[in-house]
């Protein structure tokens, strides 16, 4: 016959002290609030160091009707992986009453073109003989451009540029994914400092 009267005997566990699960606890709310917590917007005084590219050229029958180049900061552009050096050199003739300014700012927009349809993603989309061609690409600033004087009618010109092209869609999540963990783990840091 069972004794019934015996003494119960406590069934013990160990337990994560409390101040331990209290740290997990408060560590997994701040990476969520991290991850949540909005960017914060570029201001006319902060330096912009990288920027979207996109250059579309426009053609209905197979002859050029349109082009386009869209430069768009891009601080927070994940696409980007490869950026590498390219130099560019050529001449080009100076408009007729055209300023130094005009003529440099016309310079860097044809060594961009220059870059995006050598090195940029390419994509292209047709519909009715009306075909956009486009290439697109991230630039870092500033670029080094160099203006010599050539002959009289000519200006030579020389452009260091840092460049890389976009990567294809298909790995775009993962690029997303790859870069909200390293911004992640920077602003852990950065609570640290």
């Amino acid at each position: 016959m069972p004794d019934f009267n015996l003494p119960q005997i406590a069934n013990h566990t160990k337990c994560v002290p409390s101040v331990l699960a209290a740290l997990i606890f408060y560590g997994i709310i701040s990476i969520i609030l991290c991850l949540m917590w909005p960017k914060s917007p570029v201001y006319a005084g902060d330096e912009i160091s990288m920027y979207y590219l996109r250059y579309d050229v426009q053609s209905i029958n197979h002859k050029l009707t349109d082009e386009k180049l869209t430069m768009i900061p891009a601080e927070n552009d994940f696409r980007a992986e490869n950026f590498s050096h390219h130099l560019f050199s050529g001449s080009m003739s100076p408009r007729p009453g055209e300023s130094t300014l005009t003529f440099k700012k016309r310079t860097r927009e044809r060594v961009l073109k220059s870059v995006l349809k050598d090195k940029g993603l390419k994509s292209v989309y047709t519909a009715n003989y009306n075909t956009i061609v486009s290439y697109e690409g991230v630039v870092k600033v500033p670029i080094q451009l160099k203006v010599q004087k050539g002959d009289h009618e000519t200006v030579e010109f020389t452009a260091d540029i840092y460049f890389s092209p976009l990567a294809f869609p298909d790995r775009w999540k993962g690029l997303e994914t790859k870069n909200k963990l390293n911004q992640t783990v920077h602003d852990i840091l950065q609570l640290f400092k």
